[in-house]
């Protein structure tokens, strides 16, 4: 029997017994005046009894019933959800992450090495050292440390530097734009600091950020020791690192001017991943050559252990690059 016929025979149970009960007496009254159930008072109560007894099998029955179609349901749009999840992800999987940026802090050895540097360089710019340019290489190596410093290009393609620096004699706030002195000191600053040379490396040989070479120049922010190189539209897929081995790489013999702890973070919003890690540099020789009959010589490269990538898709429309330092 379907559980509508059932459905329909507890309602007309329950009719019946209602509408029998309004035309008949149901009890009848003894000669010592107690009430008792007459045969169709017997018949009344076993039909409302069955009727209802049909009703709670029904209603325990479309009860199950309705679960298991939500249950069903449930699954049949945790299956799709995935099957879309999973074809968004290989979509993603052919496009470019939007920005990544790489961050550490500075050590007293830096400073040291930038300053240096910005020295020799102001000996040797073959330009009028005015006071401005001067001021610039004696506030520079002060402000990596203590103040903000902040470069980028613009729209244009020109190159911006701007240092705000707390002084006795007041704020020192100051932009060049253009390549200015001040931007070559800058520049001379910023390659002291990673030795020339800081890449993210693929696993398989890849460069896959290279903000001193290939991505130079990155948008730079440097605040009270701390320094963030963001690369746009670095030509990185999403692809190259999800679950990803890769390592950094630096010049040969540079190990004492590389950094110790490196923080990579997308600032893709389609992709999560912010990781610190502990970097373990290595030389590595690639070759040797003669220099004469008893010596030779070894070239190489400074190389970190490999690690693992785990980065996140954010299954999102949203595609607009992140920036660190906006261009102005």
């Amino acid at each position: 029997m379907s559980l509508t016929i059932l459905q329909w025979l507890s309602q007309i149970l329950t009719a019946l017994t209602g509408v029998w009960a309004l035309m008949s007496d149901t009890t009848r009254t003894d000669a010592e005046g107690r009430r008792h159930l007459t045969p169709s008072g017997y018949a009344k109560v076993v039909l409302f009894i069955v009727g209802f007894s049909v009703f709670l099998v029904t209603d325990r029955e479309n009860a199950r019933r309705s679960a298991k179609e939500t249950a069903a349901r449930d699954e049949q749009l945790r299956i799709q959800q995935g099957q879309l999840a999973f074809l968004q992800r290989l979509l993603l999987f052919q496009h470019d992450v939007s920005a990544l940026e790489l961050s550490w802090t500075l050590r007293s050895s830096d400073y040291s090495r930038i300053d240096a540097a910005v020295r020799h360089t102001l000996d040797s710019l073959k330009v009028s050292q005015t006071d401005t340019v001067r001021a610039f290489a004696e506030y520079l190596p002060t402000a990596l440390r203590n103040g903000d410093v902040s470069a980028g290009i613009r729209g244009d393609g020109t190159p911006t530097v701007r240092i705000i620096l707390n002084r006795p004699l007041g704020l020192y706030n100051r932009e060049f734009v253009g390549r200015t002195p001040q931007w070559a000191l800058f520049e001379t600053a910023m390659r002291a600091v990673g030795g020339g040379r800081v890449e993210l490396r693929h696993g398989d040989g890849r460069t896959l950020v290279d903000p001193f070479g290939r991505h130079w120049p990155p948008e730079v922010r440097v605040h009270a020791g701390s320094i963030a190189l963001t690369v746009l539209e670095p030509g990185v897929r999403f692809a190259d690192i999800d679950s990803a081995d890769v390592s950094f790489e630096g010049e040969d013999q540079t190990v004492a001017t590389l950094p110790p702890t490196m923080r990579l973070r997308s600032l893709d919003p389609r992709l999560a991943m912010d990781t610190t890690i502990a970097l373990r540099w290595r030389r590595r020789v690639l070759w040797w050559y003669q220099t004469s009959e008893e010596d030779s010589v070894s070239v190489g490269v400074t190389t970190s252990q490999p690690i693992a990538l785990r980065a996140s898709i954010r299954l999102s429309a949203a595609t607009a690059p992140v920036a660190a330092v906006p261009s102005k």
